[in-house]
Formats: structure tokens, sequence, C-alpha cells
């Protein structure tokens, strides 16, 4: 089990386009929980995908966070970066509708990939 905390104290950075890439490449369905249909191949081209980079005792990570875009107040599909933990949209349920990512840069991992929760 991993704690992420996200405090004022952590640095945050913009990951760049080719880095995004990279992770987004390495992004699987197998082992996304909760409820993620197990074999369904991950459409990520139809999410909203919004990063934050921020260091966290001098290690480089990438916080995501996945919407499939619903109405027109919402962003379409692609990735938009984020300047700040104030600035991520905040969704209490959705279930695998939204999505949240944890990656690990210098190990090249994803730390955690889970679905939201339901109302």
């Amino acid at each position: 089990m991993f704690l992420i905390a996200f405090s004022s104290r952590a640095q945050n950075w913009t990951p760049d386009a080719a880095l995004i890439s990279k992770v987004e490449a390495g992004i699987k369905s197998d082992g996304i929980s909760p409820r993620y249909p197990e074999g369904h191949p991950l459409a990520i081209d139809k999410y909203a995908r919004y990063y934050l980079g921020y260091t966290a005792n001098s290690h480089r990570m990438i916080r995501g966070r996945f919407i499939i875009p619903f109405g027109t107040k919402m962003k379409p599909a692609g990735v938009y970066f984020v300047g700040s933990q104030k600035e991520f949209p905040v969704v209490f349920d959705g279930g695998c509708s939204v999505m949240n990512l944890v990656y690990d840069v210098e190990a090249e991992h994803v730390i955690s990939l889970r679905c939201n929760g339901f109302a």
C-alpha cells in the first residue's frame, strides 16, 4: 500500500508531452480497481487527462486524473497540464468514468491506477 500525501511543501513541476506519451503508452487495463471490467481495453483517448508533476522527498512523481467528458461544460478528451493541486478537477464518484493515476518518474512505473468510487 502506498500513501501519497500532497502538501503545500511539495514542489510542482510540469511534465512535457514526450514524458506523458511514455506514461500513457505504459497504461494497461490490467489491475485497475475497483470495478474495471476484466479484459476490457482501456480507451484512454476517450478521457480528458489532467496531469500534475510534483516532487515528494526529492522524488519526481506524476498525478493524473482521467475523466470521460459529458455535457457541454467539460473539457473535451485530450491532455491537460495543471500547475497545482488546487487546479485539479474534483470528482467524488463516477466509477471508471473517472480514474486516478500515480506514476513514479524515476522508476518508470505506475504506482496506482484506480477507478473512482460510486456515490
